[in-house]
């Protein structure tokens, strides 16, 4: 038999998998695609920022303006976790294929980070 993966009350629900010919039993935490969760907080948050400059256009309040900056800050922040769990997902379940889409994808992310690091600073 092989070894564990995760522990804890979650290994009943476990499943057997094969990683590099040894059988492992996976936790469900192991099998959830993170980066699915992760990339969709940027997109929502910075999309929300738009949102809150063009109401700070029309109607000026000073919680606009504020909502906008503070929402930037967020979405700056969740863009670590998502090109990090971009890049792992791509390793783990691709390994780390140089296909166009890829490329593609992973220059975004990177082009993104940097520039919301810059927006913010």
């Amino acid at each position: 038999m092989g070894r564990w993966v995760g522990s804890g009350p979650l290994l009943r629900n476990a499943v057997k998998v094969a990683v590099k010919g040894e059988t492992r039993r996976m936790s469900p935490v192991h099998r959830i695609h993170w980066h699915g969760f992760f990339v969709h907080f940027p997109i929502a948050l910075f999309g929300t920022a738009f949102l809150f400059q063009v109401l700070h256009l029309f109607w000026r309040p000073v919680a606009f303006e504020l909502s906008t900056n503070v929402t930037i800050v967020l979405a700056s922040a969740s863009m670590v976790p998502a090109v990090w769990s971009g890049w792992v997902s791509w390793q783990k379940h691709y390994r780390g294929s140089r296909g166009k889409i890829f490329k593609r994808k992973i220059v975004i992310g990177f082009v993104m980070l940097f520039a919301s690091i810059v927006v913010v600073a």
